[in-house]
């Protein structure tokens, strides 16, 4: 939004526009905890806390990056740059990973899943950088 009679409102519609980008990724902080609670309740039921938690805070990190995709696209709202916070997802991945290697595969899952997160690490400053030249 850009005031025609005052150059001095751009600015001031900038700053509002930013707060409300920071107040989207906010809103929906509260999921991570929601998720480790979770994780590590029913980890707790099945004798296995730790693993549980691994899980709970992967899926908490995992659906904090992508509930606002899904209800942007619910409520037909523009996506602000930059809606989905890929850091989160590439950090839900990889804790989700790490506990299904834990759980299936103890010692053999160790060197693929730091080759896996040094991949989803790549592919986040690829996308990072291609964002910001754009």
């Amino acid at each position: 939004m850009r005031c025609i009679q005052h150059e001095g409102c751009y600015s001031a519609t900038m700053a509002e526009d930013d707060q409300k980008e920071e107040n989207h990724h906010r809103q929906y902080g509260f999921i991570i905890p929601a998720g480790a609670l979770i994780g590590l309740g029913v980890g707790l039921l099945a004798d296995n806390g730790g693993l549980g938690l691994l899980i709970g805070l992967g899926g908490g990190f995992l659906c904090s990056g992508l509930v606002p995709l899904v209800r942007n696209r619910v409520e037909r709202k523009k996506l602000y740059p930059g809606g989905s916070n890929l850091s989160l997802v590439l950090i839900g991945a990889f804790l989700l990973f790490l506990a299904t290697g834990i759980m299936f595969m103890p010692a053999a899952i160790w060197p693929y899943a730091i080759a896996g997160f040094l991949v989803l690490i790549g592919f986040w400053v690829l996308v990072k950088g291609l964002y910001n030249v754009s």
